[in-house]
């Protein structure tokens, strides 16, 4: 609290001030400045790396990821769709990218068939979240939700498009 350093043996932490301070008299603004910690590997802690034991749990994930849905009327998360409702998408690389015909969100019926959301219904188009109308016509039954796009994260689109389907059905009740 009072600006001086703390030293642990396994790490060093320190408190700054970020922003910039007009003149010697201008007091802290948190418009304009802001608090941050920063914590260094002390002498202890460095010397047990040698000891640290790293083991492979499998590749991370680089494509899309879907976390979660709500559908905004009812509030339901990963469970029910109301047709004509909003959908609010979160998740990663969810962008709707891409010039190739197979980009966007679409809910598959158990029939199989696939119900597309029109690109003019995509109300927040992001990375970490869509907001979608949902198609109003989708009857009562059972839905997979798929999110199809070439964005990668950079400006050059994906040549290909990749897709990622929600391991979850959507239920539109009767």
């Amino acid at each position: 609290m009072d600006g001086y350093s703390v030293n642990t043996g396994w790490f060093t932490a320190n408190a700054q001030i970020r922003g910039i301070f007009g003149n010697p008299a201008e007091t802290f603004n948190p418009a304009k400045h802001a608090v941050l910690f920063r914590f260094n590997q002390g002498d202890l802690l460095r010397k047990e790396l040698p000891n640290v034991k790293v083991q492979v749990m499998g590749m991370g994930e680089t494509g899309i990821v879907i976390s979660h849905v709500v559908d905004v009327k009812t509030g339901s998360v990963n469970d029910l769709l109301t047709p004509g409702g909003t959908l609010k998408i979160r998740g990663g690389k969810l962008k709707i990218t891409g010039d190739n015909p197979r980009t966007g969100v679409a809910f598959e019926n158990e029939a199989g068939e696939a119900i597309r959301v029109d690109p003019v219904d995509l109300i927040v188009n992001n990375p970490s979240q869509l907001l979608v109308h949902i198609p109003a016509g989708m009857t009562a039954g059972k839905y997979r939700l798929t999110i199809c796009t070439q964005y990668c994260g950079s400006a050059v689109p994906l040549k290909e498009p990749r897709s990622a389907v929600y391991e979850k059905p959507f239920t539109v009740l009767p």
